[in-house]
């Protein structure tokens, strides 16, 4: 951690959560995918076939990425991600989830489709990083992971 100012942090952090994945997870990932395609076809769901490969390859160039190493800063103004700086008044509000494998920075945006930033934590106290936002955008009361985390946390994707 670096603390640049009473009134910034700054970090290193991955863009996402990346987990290895092994033979094993692809396998059995390949085995659903040719099973749900098979079932496609025996129903003459040729769209929904072609729409399971389409996905699948998707997937599949999907889990193979690594995440970027990015700067994070959080200062008084908003949050910067790399090149990308973003105000808090994009945001609609803000949680922290501090859990023994999961540790991140929510930030829910107040656009149409409510997208959230997740910014991992890495070696930062929550508690210092919740103090600074809080200053400047309103707390959720969600305090876990979301839906969609831990689905992905949990198939490790």
């Amino acid at each position: 951690m670096t603390e640049t100012s009473a009134h910034t942090l700054t970090w290193e952090a991955p863009e996402f959560k990346h987990y290895e994945k092994s033979v094993s997870w692809y396998s059995l990932f390949f085995i659903l995918l040719i099973l749900l395609v098979g079932y496609q076809i025996l129903t003459s769901d040729y769209f929904g076939a072609t729409t399971m490969i389409i996905l699948g390859v998707f997937i599949t160039l999907v889990s193979t990425r690594k995440p970027k190493t990015v700067t994070v800063e959080l200062t008084s103004k908003g949050i910067t991600l790399g090149e990308l700086f973003i105000p808090y008044k994009h945001f609609k509000h803000f949680w922290v989830v501090d859990t023994p494998d999961h540790k991140t920075l929510n930030l829910e945006a107040s656009t149409y489709l409510k997208q959230t930033v997740i910014v991992e934590l890495m070696d930062q106290d929550p508690d210092e990083v919740r103090k600074l936002v809080a200053k400047h955008l309103e707390e959720s009361e969600i305090l876990d992971p979301s839906f969609s985390q831990r689905i992905s946390h949990m198939f490790h994707f």
